[in-house]
């Protein structure tokens, strides 16, 4: 995982989730040629969730593929999910940046 855009605080805060698997899936579908199957309820977002809180931070998760905006907001952290290996595989939590 790549933090090189947190303060060391915020590293402290969300490091815990580096590398955590999701039961976020992403799938490999010959029509679309893939897709995401969420879990609103998924125990590691929710965690760091409750984490961004508690801290008056805002969340937000970036599928694979997706990119940030370019509006900053300072007290956001971004999460990129990004693929594990295999066709049919878990996102597991990526680089995480402010903006």
């Amino acid at each position: 995982m790549t933090t090189t855009a947190l303060g060391n605080d915020l590293r402290d805060l969300f490091n815990d989730f580096a590398g955590k698997e999701t039961s976020y899936m992403f799938q490999i579908n010959d029509v679309a040629g893939g897709y995401l199957k969420t879990d609103p309820q998924d125990p590691v977002i929710a965690g760091m969730q409750k984490v961004a809180e508690e801290n008056n931070l805002k969340l937000r998760v970036l599928e694979p593929g997706d990119s940030s905006s370019g509006n900053y907001i300072p007290n956001r952290i971004n999460v990129q999910l990004e693929k594990g290996s295999g066709t049919n595989s878990k996102l597991v939590v990526g680089k995480m940046f402010l903006g």
